[in-house]
């Protein structure tokens, strides 16, 4: 039996209180006023398009010289987007250029959050900050993490303490946490080499991606890249040729269109986070809203969490999480609220 962190967006985002505003990991809300810049480039050209029409139907003003006009729930827009996209797919007088658009925005996507979180992961810079002292609480109390969250600062604060880490069940070192990222990893790569070929490397980047969105036909074996590795791979190194490309392994907030089936891989992270909750004896609720979005995790809680488990809530809206849970759960047991990570932290 053992104590599992469940991690969600606010625990990257409160891991220190002391640094600047622009150096914290952007939330659900956040995605697209943090990653303003990124929108300008040629490469999310289509994205960018596509989050102008949302914001039109939505009675707002595109705005991408002001960033705070650009908030929203980034899932409410890709599950738009994947609306959008199933229904020119199903329309029986095809519109093939409207449909190819939102196939691109969305396959830009997974390249987007890639390059956003990339900077921020690659930005941590591990200090006696809150992932920190979780982290070197493993040296204590043994325990177990299911994250939501794609980036690696996690990952790089184990690295600063001298523990490890492993992403799947199995063999592994003592002192290793187990880690089961649900929604993939920056650091995963699905390989996609021989599998739909453009021509060479003339080809734009956006032309070589466009079918990535809904493409389940040419995936390779999913690959573990360590965190270093981060810093030389951008965005455009992906695609090589229109011969030699890879996409990052990442399941995109899409709401009801989440591809669960894409790797193969996934199943096994699935399984291996329904074995971790299985076993835990205490649940520490760490940042994660428990939004209705993720039906999945959601059953999965409810199908392999024991009746009655301790729980713990570290949230700004702790209240509203205990409520979710008690949605959720079976008569959870909840011992402690906290309303921020730092506070959680120094108990440990």
């Amino acid at each position: 039996m053992a104590k599992c962190y469940i991690l969600g967006a606010g625990a990257s985002y409160g891991y220190d209180e002391n640094i600047l505003p622009e150096l914290r990991p952007p939330l659900t809300e956040e995605f697209f006023v943090k990653g303003v810049q990124l929108l300008g480039e040629e490469r999310y050209k289509r994205l960018r398009s596509s989050l102008g029409e949302y914001l039109k139907i939505n009675g707002a003003v595109p705005d991408f010289s002001n960033p705070n006009s650009l908030k929203i729930d980034i899932e409410r827009f890709l599950s738009w987007l994947s609306e959008e996209f199933h229904n020119q797919s199903n329309s029986t007088t095809l519109e093939f250029e409207r449909n190819n658009f939102f196939q691109g925005a969305l396959s830009e996507c997974f390249f987007y959050i890639y390059d956003i979180l990339r900077y921020y992961s690659l930005s941590y810079k591990p200090r006696f900050d809150s992932y920190r002292r979780l982290a070197l609480h493993y040296h204590d109390s043994k325990y177990t993490v299911i994250t939501l969250n794609y980036d690696v600062l996690f990952e790089a604060a184990i690295n600063s303490v001298g523990v490890q880490y492993h992403y799947f069940a199995g063999a592994h070192h003592p002192k290793s946490i187990p880690i089961a990222k649900i929604h993939g990893s920056i650091n995963w790569i699905n390989p996609l080499k021989g599998g739909i070929a453009y021509g060479g490397a003339e080809t734009t980047f956006s032309t070589i991606i466009t079918p990535i969105f809904s493409n389940k036909f040419y995936v390779g074996q999913m690959m573990v890249l360590p965190i270093g590795a981060l810093r030389d791979i951008e965005a455009l190194d992906f695609v090589r040729s229109g011969f030699d490309y890879d996409e990052p392994a990442l399941i995109p907030p899409l709401a009801n269109y989440k591809d669960y089936e894409k790797v193969s891989k996934y199943k096994e992270i699935w399984d291996f986070a329904a074995s971790i909750l299985r076993e835990a004896s205490e649940l520490v609720v760490l940042g994660c809203s428990l939004r209705k979005e993720d039906i999945k995790f959601c059953e999965l809680l409810s199908g392999a969490v024991r009746d009655s488990v301790d729980v713990t809530v570290v949230d700004r809206n702790a209240e509203r999480v205990v409520e979710r849970l008690r949605s959720i759960l079976r008569n959870p047991n909840v011992r402690n609220t906290f309303n921020s990570f730092v506070s959680y932290s120094k108990t440990l």
